[in-house]
């Protein structure tokens, strides 16, 4: 073995392992539809790193956004040939009173999401509410828009919601909250390694 390489061996197996990363609670239980209209909960997830972010389909702001950075860690994961068994991702929907399967399902054409992956999940108001502010701990509300800014729901509303990314573990631990920037996708991405190289925990 050449001198460099033996050196890079040597460094990398004298390098320090990562740190844990942090537990922020578990997810909470949940039973929803998806885009095709399956029951799906938080049981289906179990065993599998995942990444959860909230959405809307009408929504004109940061929506469409969080859904391509979404698809950017898909493509991550196509390109480490991460099996979906191993890695998946679900965005819920904030506005589930309109976000039936049926459009879910056209939404989910529209960016080409690959349902193996990714689910996309409604179902009862209350229930989903529940799961998304008191399990996920991410604040949704709705409040009356600016002056020229457009509604977002029938009653003249705007929805607003947060924008992380939650990395979620096998074992349906919450381990980290991301930013929807380049770099909070890049830290994701290396949480989420890390996670499936320790077999999901």
């Amino acid at each position: 073995m050449k001198r460099t390489a033996l050196a890079l061996v040597t460094l990398a197996a004298c390098a320090p392992a990562a740190p844990p990363l942090p537990r922020y609670g578990s997810v909470p239980a949940f039973s929803m539809r998806d885009q095709s209209a399956r029951a799906i909960g938080d049981p289906d997830f179990r065993g599998s790193v995942w990444v959860a972010d909230f959405i809307f389909t009408s929504c004109a702001g940061v929506c469409p956004l969080l859904t391509r950075r979404m698809a950017e860690v898909a493509r991550w994961a196509d390109s480490e040939k991460i099996a979906p068994a191993k890695f998946r991702l679900a965005s819920f929907t904030v506005d589930p009173a309109r976000d039936t399967p049926e459009r879910l399902a056209a939404y989910a054409k529209e960016n080409a999401i690959d349902g193996a992956r990714w689910s996309l999940l409604t179902g009862e108001p209350t229930a989903v509410e529940r799961a998304i502010v008191a399990g996920f701990k991410i604040a949704v509300s709705k409040e009356k828009p600016e002056p020229g800014e457009r509604a977002d729901t029938e009653d003249g509303f705007a929805i607003l919601h947060g924008t992380k990314l939650i990395l979620i573990d096998g074992a349906g631990s919450v381990r980290g909250y991301f930013d929807s920037d380049p770099e909070g996708l890049r830290a994701l991405e290396t949480a989420a390694a890390q996670l499936i190289a320790h077999g999901g925990t």
